[in-house]
């Protein structure tokens, strides 16, 4: 059975979590008081190369979907001035269906 859990992290400087295995529906929080830029990044090579998929600056919410198998997907603190930011990815084991 797939992993259910999410990713997490809580950045007080810059710094990489974990990965995670992404297919179909995800999403991701940012939460916190912070000056810090955070990134969501996937590779297609298992974790050999890492691309942004989008930049967070602020408290947010968002969603997305991987329309691919074995797409992996972290949580990076790409620049850090002060605070504390904590990060959470969330994904299912969503299947499209043809």
């Amino acid at each position: 059975m797939p992993d259910l859990s999410p990713l997490t992290a809580s950045f007080t400087s810059t710094t990489t979590s974990g990965s995670k295995g992404v297919h179909g529906a995800f999403n991701v929080s940012v939460r916190g008081t912070f000056t810090a830029t955070i990134v969501a990044e996937r590779s297609f090579d298992d974790g050999a190369t890492w691309g942004i998929v989008k930049t967070y600056n602020s408290e947010t919410e968002d969603n997305g979907v991987e329309p691919e198998h074995g797409v992996l997907y972290r949580l990076r603190c790409a620049a850090y001035t002060s605070g504390t930011a904590t990060a959470r990815l969330g994904a299912g084991t969503n299947e499209f269906m043809p």
